[in-house]
């Protein structure tokens, strides 16, 4: 037989097709974390002056990201009587202790206080330490347009953020307890609310 013949009539084996990839898994969306998520814009009416003691960061960081040229004083103060690891240790405690509502809450009323600052032009060296008689102008600021519940946790909020970096707090002076007395006589009774402390 003919060898031309003999190969044509063998049958040639053949691959079987490889199964096309089941790309489901591979490009559906992946869930996220969180992470990255962009930062919240301010509400309209409540923008800030730009500021690298304020980078753009959200409500509940702004405790620990908010500084003021005081705190440059503070830490290197901190930092000449204590180790690296102890100072660092203590800092982190004291942030520690603020449960996450209670930053947020603070977070909102520090945007409130600088933008108090930015539209009466207070320089930031004067923010903090803030004095008695800037902490009273800041009380009278909204007086008639909130209520002095709010005005309170505004208070509580620049409070803390003077605690948490060791500054000294002049808003329990006369002066500002004048003015708060003041705005409690021009607040309707049912608009006003219990003071609320951090919680910790």
């Amino acid at each position: 037989m003919p060898s031309d013949v003999f190969f044509a009539s063998r049958p040639v084996a053949t691959k079987p097709p490889s199964p096309t990839p089941d790309l489901s898994s591979i490009l559906a969306p992946q869930k996220t974390s969180g992470i990255g998520k962009k930062t919240r814009r301010p509400p309209t009416g409540c923008e800030i002056s730009p500021s690298p003691f304020r980078p753009d960061v959200p409500a509940i960081d702004r405790l620990r990201a908010w500084t003021s040229p005081y705190l440059e004083y503070f830490n290197r103060r901190l930092r000449q009587h204590l180790s690296p690891l102890a100072a660092n240790k203590t800092q982190e405690l004291v942030f520690a202790a603020l449960e996450p509502n209670t930053r947020t809450s603070c977070g909102a009323g520090l945007l409130r206080f600088h933008e108090f600052c930015d539209s009466e032009g207070i320089p930031e060296s004067l923010r903090m330490p803030e004095p008695a008689y800037l902490l009273a102008a800041f009380v009278a600021w909204q007086v008639g347009t909130v209520s002095v519940s709010t005005i309170d946790n505004w208070l509580t909020a620049v409070r803390t953020w003077h605690d948490v970096n060791g500054a000294r707090w002049e808003g329990d002076a006369r002066i500002v307890s004048l003015v708060r007395t003041s705005a409690l006589k021009r607040t309707p009774a049912c608009s006003r609310g219990a003071k609320r402390s951090p919680v910790t």
